[in-house]
C-alpha cells in the first residue's frame, strides 16, 4: 500500500466549476497530471537529480493530442501519465552506472481489456519518450545522446520478438518521438502483446527510463532490464515503485471510442460529522480519441436521494487520452450516522453524451457520528526495515523523532524482514509494504514518504499529525497483560467500545503486537555513512555497516495483517463494552521488559482505528521471585509496600506492566490492593498488598 491514492497527487490550484445545485462545488485540485511525485530510493537505480534545472516536459514531450484523419480517428496510447523524471539501471553486484555498450530494454502490457477494446485496430507508430544524458544538459535544454533505437512487439518478454525494426530518435531530451511501423500491426484480442524498444547507453550519464512517477499496483507499464553483451534480458518490473514507462503506441481505425472518462479513484475522509460540510477528491483520466471538456458525476451518500453535479473544464484543462485531472468536490451533507456509511460515485456523461467507459465507478465508506461520542486517538506507525537495508537508517531516524516529540501520540512498531530480527508471524505486514524498504504507515493509512527523495519526513509527519489530532477515533481499546508461569506465553484481557452503531460482520477484529526495546547489537547496513547523501540523524558520521542496538521490533502480530476473525460481536452499539482476551507467545522476547500493543482494525481497508500499549515484564509471570539480598528487602503489606535496605531506586509496576510509584531508600509506599512488580536494583519481586 501506499499513501491514499490520490492524496499524493494533490496540488491546489484555484479554480471553480459550475455545479447543478448552489451548495455544492467542484474545485481543480490538480493538473492534469500529478503535482509532485517523488521517487523511492531503490537499490540497482539511480534517479536523475533535476533541482535547479528548468523542467520543459510540460510543453515538449506530451503525449500528442488525438487527431482526425478523413473518417478515420488517431489516439497516442500509453498507459503512463506525462513524464516526471529519468532512471537508469545500476550493476547489481557492484552498485555502478551498467558500462557504455549495454543494452537496455523497457516494454508497456497492453492488458486484455484493453486488447478487447481496440481488437482490429492498427498500431501505426511506437511512441517513445526520449532518453536524458545530465552532463550534456543543461538549464535551458534536455540533451539526449541515445538516438538509434529498435522498436519491437512480443506476445512473451521472455520469448522471440515477432516486430522488430530499427528507429531514430531526435537529441532533444524528455522529447516523445514517433517510430513509424514499416509494416503496421492490427491489434489480436486473444494474444498478448508486449510493447516497447532497446538501445545501447551511449555514457554513464545517461538516465534511459523516463517514467511519470506515480506508483501503481497494476506492473502492466514498468518492465525494464539491462545487459552486457547478447545477454537474454532478465526483465524487472518498476511500476509499483517509481511508476509507468513514459512508451506508448499510436491506434488507428474506424470506431475509436468518443466520449469517455475512467474513474482514477475517489479519496474520502475518514470521519464525517453529521449533518456538516465535507470536501472529496474524485480523480479522472481522459479515455476516448476526442478530448473531454466537461464530466457529469453522480453521486450517493447512504440512503440519501443521489446527487448530480456537472463540472466543465476549461480550455487549458481540456482531457486528452489518458490524461488526469483531480477535482475537489466541495460542501457535501451526510445526514444519516454510523460506523459505516456507504458511498458512490459515477461519471455518467462526457461532454453532455453518456460515457463510453465501463470504468466509471468508484465506491467507499466513511465513519459518521457526533464527534463529541468520539474518543482519543492513538496512532500506530509500523516499519519495514532490515539490517540488510542500506536507506532504512531514515527509519531509525524517523522512530526517534516521534518518540522523543509524540511519545503518547504514536505507537512505535519496527517490522524486520530478511535479517535476524524477522520473525513469520509478521509476514502479512511486510507483504503490506509491497517489499518497500524502507517504508513505513501511520495506520496503514498515510504513507510516511521513507526513502523517498527530497522528503522532510519528520516535517511531513508533523503536518500530517496536526491535521489530524482532532479528529476523533471510533473504537476505543484498554487491554491488560497477564505473564505465564514461565514466561514463554501472555494472556491479553481486552475491552473495547464503539462511538457509532454499526453491522460489524466480521469487520472489525482485534490483533496484537509484541514489541522488545534494546535488541542487538546487529550490524546495519548504512548509505549515509561518510555524509555524501546529505545528514541524517547522526548516522552520516557512523561507519558503513553500523553495529546498532535496535528498538521498537516486533516480537509477534496475533492475528494477520487482518486481525482476529471473531473477536469482536457481529453488531455493535454505541458505548457499549466488548470483551475479549487474546493471547501472545513470548518466547523469543530476550528481555525482562517488553510491550504489547492491542489494535481494533477494520478488515475491509486494514486501517487501524485506535490502539494502546502498555509495558510488561516477563518476571511478572514467575511464580517464585527473589524478594530481598543482603542489601535489600521487599515485602507487601496492608495497604503498602514495604521497601528496605540500601538501593539507588526502586519502580513499582502493576501487573499490566504499568508504573504506578517509584521510590529511592527505605520507603512505605501506600497503594491499593492487588499484586505489584517492585524492581529495586538487583532485586524483582512480586508482592501482594492486601
Amino acid at each position: 500500500m501506499k499513501k491514499t491514492l490520490l492524496g499524493m497527487l494533490a496540488l491546489a490550484i484555484s479554480a471553480t466549476a459550475a455545479a447543478a445545485q448552489p451548495s455544492v462545488t467542484a474545485s481543480l485540485s490538480s493538473g492534469k497530471l500529478s503535482a509532485a511525485p517523488v521517487l523511492r530510493q531503490q537499490d540497482g537505480f539511480s534517479a536523475l537529480q533535476m533541482e535547479g534545472v528548468e523542467n520543459t516536459w510540460a510543453s515538449k514531450a506530451r503525449m500528442a493530442k488525438s487527431q482526425t484523419r478523413g473518417d478515420e480517428k488517431s489516439l497516442d496510447f500509453s498507459l503512463a501519465f506525462e513524464a516526471y523524471t529519468a532512471l537508469k539501471m545500476n550493476n547489481p553486484q557492484t552498485g555502478a552506472a551498467m558500462p557504455v555498450g549495454s543494452k537496455f530494454y523497457q516494454a508497456f502490457e497492453m492488458s486484455a481489456a484493453n486488447r478487447k477494446l481496440y481488437a482490429g485496430k492498427t498500431i501505426t507508430s511506437i511512441n517513445i519518450c526520449a532518453p536524458v544524458n545530465d552532463k550534456l544538459s543543461s538549464k535551458d535544454a534536455w540533451v539526449n545522446d541515445i538516438t538509434t533505437v529498435r522498436v519491437f512487439m512480443t506476445h512473451d518478454l521472455n520469448g522471440e520478438f515477432f516486430y522488430d525494426q530499427k528507429g531514430t530518435l531526435g537529441k532533444v531530451g524528455f522529447e516523445q518521438y514517433k517510430i513509424t511501423l514499416d509494416t503496421p500491426y492490427v491489434i489480436e484480442e486473444d494474444k498478448p502483446l508486449y510493447i516497447g524498444y532497446y538501445a545501447k547507453i551511449q555514457s554513464t550519464r545517461d538516465y534511459y527510463l523516463v517514467i511519470d512517477g506515480v506508483p501503481r499496483e497494476s506492473l502492466d507499464g514498468g518492465y525494464c532490464a539491462v545487459v552486457k553483451g547478447s545477454t537474454a534480458p532478465v526483465w524487472q518490473n518498476i511500476a509499483n515503485q517509481n511508476g509507468n514507462l513514459c512508451i506508448g503506441a499510436t491506434i488507428e481505425g474506424e470506431g475509436l471510442p468518443e466520449n469517455g472518462v475512467s474513474m482514477y479513484g475517489i479519496e474520502l475522509p475518514t470521519y464525517v460529522e453529521p449533518g456538516q460540510p465535507f470536501t472529496f477528491d474524485v480523480g479522472f483520466v481522459g479515455a476516448a480519441c476526442n478530448d473531454a471538456q466537461s464530466v457529469e458525476i453522480e453521486y450517493t451518500i447512504g440512503g440519501q436521494a443521489p446527487e448530480s453535479l456537472t463540472i466543465p473544464f476549461d480550455e487549458k484543462n481540456y482531457l486528452g487520452f489518458n490524461e488526469l485531472a483531480i477535482y475537489t468536490i466541495k460542501n457535501v451533507i451526510c445526514n444519516e450516522q454510523g460506523s459505516s456509511i456507504p458511498f458512490d460515485v459515477k461519471i455518467t456523461k462526457v461532454n453532455g453524451q453518456p460515457n463510453v467507459s465501463t470504468d466509471n465507478k468508484a465506491s467507499g465508506d466513511f465513519q459518521c457520528f457526533e464527534k463529541k461520542l468520539g474518543y482519543t486517538h492513538r496512532y500506530v506507525v509500523e516499519e519495514a526495515t532490515g539490517t540488510w537495508c542500506p536507506w532504512c537508517p531514515q527509519g531509525f531516524v524517523m522512530m526517534e523523532y516521534l518518540k522523543e516529540k509524540y511519545p503518547e501520540q504514536f505507537i512505535r512498531v519496527a517490522v524486520h524482514g530478511g535479517d535476524e530480527m524477522a520473525v513469520n508471524s509478521t509476514s502479512s505486514v511486510i507483504t503490506m509494504f509491497g517489499g518497500s524498504y524502507p517504508s513505513a504507515m501511520v495506520d496503514r493509512t498515510y504513507d510516511c514518504m521513507l526513502g523517498y527523495s527530497g522528503v522532510d519526513v519528520n516535517a511531513e509527519l508533523t503536518n500530517y499529525y496536526e491535521a489530524n489530532k482532532d479528529i476523533p477515533a471510533i473504537a476505543d481499546v484498554d487491554l491488560k497483560v497477564n505473564v505465564e508461569a514461565g514466561a514463554k506465553k501472555v494472556s491479553i484481557p481486552t475491552t473495547v467500545k464503539f462511538a457509532a452503531d454499526g453491522a460489524n460482520a466480521n469487520r472489525y477484529r482485534l490483533a496484537y503486537y509484541v514489541v522488545e526495546n534494546n535488541v542487538g547489537p546487529y550490524d546495519q547496513r548504512n548509505n549515509y555513512a561518510g555524509g555524501s547523501m546529505g545528514a541524517m540523524g547522526g548516522w552520516e558520521n557512523k561507519p558503513n555497516p553500523a553495529s546498532t542496538i535496535y528498538e521498537d521490533v516486533a516480537r509477534n502480530l496475533v492475528g494477520t495483517v487482518t486481525g482476529l476473525a471473531n473477536s469482536l460481536p457481529g453488531t455493535i452499539k454505541a458505548g457499549e463494552a466488548y470483551d475479549y482476551t487474546g493471547s501472545a507467545s513470548i518466547t523469543n522476547v530476550v528481555n525482562d521488559e517488553f510491550i504489547v500493543v492491542a489494535m481494533v482494525i477494520d478488515s475491509n481497508t486494514l486501517r487501524i482505528l485506535n490502539a494502546k500499549q502498555v509495558t510488561a515484564y516477563k518476571s511478572s509471570g514467575v511464580e517464585s521471585v527473589v524478594g530481598e539480598t543482603a542489601e535489600v528487602r521487599v515485602r507487601g503489606a496492608q495497604g503498602a509496600v514495604l521497601i528496605d535496605g540500601d538501593y539507588a531506586s526502586a519502580s513499582v509496576y502493576s501487573v499490566s506492566g504499568q508504573l504506578v510509584a517509584t521510590s529511592a531508600g527505605e520507603a512505605s509506599i501506600s497503594l491499593p490492593a492487588g499484586i505489584y512488580i517492585v524492581k529495586a536494583d538487583g532485586v524483582v519481586a512480586k508482592v501482594m498488598v492486601n
